[in-house]
Parts: C-alpha cells; structure tokens; sequence
C-alpha cells in the first residue's frame, strides 16, 4: 500500500507541473494524445558516515510526509540523448520522508517521461525508441553543500512490468555518481520504481 501511495504522489506532481499547451489539448480531443514511457527514481543520499543527507529538506506538502521539493532549493535538467525530443512534463524532483520506507531514510524522487509515440503537426503518428540514457544534473546545496551542478548518468531498460509480461516500464540498471558506478538498483511498487542509494564525498 505504502508503495501504490508513492506511485500516486509521483503522478499528482507530475500532472502539476505540467503545461499543457493548446496543440496537446487538440490532440486530446481528436483522439490522438501521444504515449509514453515513465522513468521513475528514489535516490536516498547519504554521507560516509550513513547520514541522511535529504532529511529535512523544503518541499510543499502534497500528502503526509511527501511531496514536491521547494523549487527555489534546487535546479534540475534531465539531459536525453542527442534528437530525442523531450514531453512537456518538466523534470520534476520530489521528497519522501524517511517514515515512508523500512530503513527509514528520506529519498528524493526524479520522474520523467520519454515518448513512445507522438503525433507530428500532420497528425502522422511517430514512434521513437526508448530512451536508454538519462543524466540528471542537478544542483541542491542542501544536499551537496556546495553550488556546484552535479551530474548523475542513468541507464535504463525496458521490460515488462513484474517480468511477468504485464506492462512495459523503464526500469533503471545502473548509475554513475561522482565517480562511481552504481549496479544493486532494488525495484518497487511492482517495480516500477527504481530505488538506490548514493554516497556523497563532500569535497
């Protein structure tokens, strides 16, 4: 149940920071609203010393204990690979409190959608392959300390969702972060949600 809750304050904020232009709601309601993949993230920071680096950072409550980050506390773009258009849910980065996950540490949540299909100004419908690379670059001096934009390169996979031949979903199989590489990626909520934990070297 805790993780079904996750799935849907990852859709409520989505679906508020979005900007529906008037090309999109015509698509709608000629029937030809495009398809996508969504690329859902838990990262929990912490130090070397195991501490939490995400507790206690602003965000405006959407639901006990979670919700979107206080935009004016970081910056964040999600970079795709070079001619792949990007939809017009923005990068979006998301807090869940500790109280939400066994090991109770707070993780930061990064959803993102990727096309699937789109239909062009002709009403042609365009498919495009799934997008396998996605770096995050992200600047939060609450977590880093610092000013600096730091960059976390994600790879992803598509699969069906559980294995088991359900729904197609992105699932993240390895991150680059300050210089390492990152394979143990544990899968939530049916998973659909890529979770890991990054260690953070202040400099």
């Amino acid at each position: 149940m805790k993780h079904l809750k996750l799935i849907i304050l990852l859709a409520a904020i989505a679906v508020s920071c979005t900007n529906t232009t008037n090309d999109e709601l015509q698509k709608i309601i000629d029937g030809k609203q495009d398809s996508y993949y969504m690329h859902f993230l838990f990262l929990s920071f912490q130090d070397n010393y195991g501490n939490d680096l995400v507790k206690g950072i602003e965000f405006n409550l959407m639901q006990p204990n979670a919700g979107p980050v206080t935009p004016n506390t970081y910056t964040l773009n999600a970079l795709f690979p070079d001619g792949t258009p990007k939809p017009p849910i923005h990068d979006i980065m998301g807090f869940n409190d500790g109280k939400l996950f066994e090991d109770g540490f707070s993780r930061l949540s990064f959803s993102n959608s990727s096309y699937k299909e789109i239909y062009d100004a002709r009403g042609n419908l365009v498919k495009y392959p799934f997008v396998e690379n996605i770096t995050y670059k992200l600047k939060c001096p609450y977590i880093f300390g610092d000013d600096e934009e730091h960059d976390i390169v994600t790879w992803w996979e598509l699969k069906a969702q559980n294995d088991i031949g359900a729904q197609e979903c992105a699932l993240c199989c390895r991150i680059e972060f300050d210089g390492k590489i990152y394979t143990a990626i544990n899968y939530l909520s049916n998973k659909n949600i890529s979770e890991v934990t990054l260690i953070w070297e202040s400099k």
